[in-house]
């Protein structure tokens, strides 16, 4: 008799505390579905800086997947992640609001080493003039090779691919750099990269001797 009653209580409480786990598990799925129902109304920003930026091994967030602009700087205008990126992506970067408004990234390079930055650039708005280019950690001006140009202008409203090559010289550290030239132009920016140039094939003697 003794031990029935023991059993009985044991079970007792093994099936109130089943109880007490089942109502904080559902507590838990009512708390989560309420928040997925809620992040509409979240701001832009706030939702997309629940992932981490991107990074190429050069640049960080250069696809603006996220609202996270803690690695670009502003030196001019204004600067914003909006819906609607290239190729159906989800975001780009919009940069307006003055002359010369521009926004860039100082990152590492290997000194000596051949680069190309490169985007897909929409205009908006204005003129449709701006700049892709890059400088050195001091200020100053990298010189493009293979006949790249950094200044590029257009009235058409679609997706362009754009591209500027460098050498890096002595340079360990550069600030590849976006630039509207006139006030009254806005841009949307996608999938900025940097990417070092293939280096040509040597047998010691002749370069590129393959093709």
């Amino acid at each position: 008799m003794i031990t029935r009653r023991v059993f009985d209580a044991g079970e007792g409480a093994f099936n109130m505390k089943k109880t007490i786990v089942g109502s904080r598990v559902l507590a838990v799925l009512l708390t989560l579905a309420m928040l997925l129902t809620c992040a509409g109304a979240l701001p832009l920003g706030l939702i997309a800086s629940a992932t981490a930026p991107s990074f190429d091994g050069y640049l960080y967030n250069g696809d603006f997947e996220t609202g996270d602009m803690s690695h670009w700087s502003r030196l001019y205008g204004d600067m914003e992640i909006v819906a609607g990126g290239h190729n159906g992506s989800a975001y780009a970067l919009k940069v307006a609001g003055s002359q010369w408004s521009c926004i860039y990234q100082a990152i590492q390079v290997e000194p000596n080493t051949d680069y190309r930055i490169s985007g897909w650039v929409k205009r908006v708005s204005g003129t449709g003039a701006h700049y892709l280019y890059a400088k050195g950690s001091d200020g100053a001006n990298i010189s493009a090779i293979n006949g790249t140009k950094q200044y590029f202008k257009y009235t058409g409203d679609e997706w362009v691919y754009h591209k500027w090559e460098f050498n890096s010289g002595s340079y360990t550290g550069v600030e590849p750099r976006i630039t509207i030239e006139d006030a009254n132009s806005v841009f949307l920016y996608d999938d900025i990269k940097v990417e070092p140039l293939p280096k040509p094939n040597s047998d010691g003697y002749i370069t590129n001797g393959d093709f």
